[in-house]
């Protein structure tokens, strides 16, 4: 059976447009790491095989994140020292639920990838 992070997205992020709160999961049995490292408030994971078996690339999973505080001006850190912590906490659970920090949120998702 696969793995999969419970992600809780508020909406209301402006960079893909999701404005409504939802719960969804993500398949991160095939978590090959962070693709983007430079972002200040993006977390991209790169996902081996979530569309299909191409050797085309990864999908990714981008992630809107922000610090309501307005204090962290790079959030995407903490969310993703969070999103290590949580699967490595667990390594036989099959659905991990991501919880972030107090002022921490991912506001918006989109995945992309490759359909074949």
């Amino acid at each position: 059976m696969g793995k999969f992070l419970k992600i809780k997205c508020e909406g209301g992020g402006g960079d893909y447009a999701f404005n409504d709160a939802i719960e969804f999961v993500l398949n991160v049995s095939d978590f090959v790491g962070f693709v983007d490292q430079f972002s200040n408030n993006h977390v991209i994971l790169g996902i081996g095989t979530a569309f299909s078996n191409s050797n085309f690339g990864v999908t990714s999973a981008y992630l809107e994140v922000e610090d309501s505080t307005g204090v962290d001006t790079k959030p995407s850190i903490i969310v993703e020292k969070t999103i290590m912590e949580t699967l490595l906490s667990n390594p036989g659970g099959d659905f991990l639920n991501l919880v972030l920090p107090q002022n921490y949120a991912i506001k918006s998702y989109e995945i992309s990838g490759y359909i074949i």
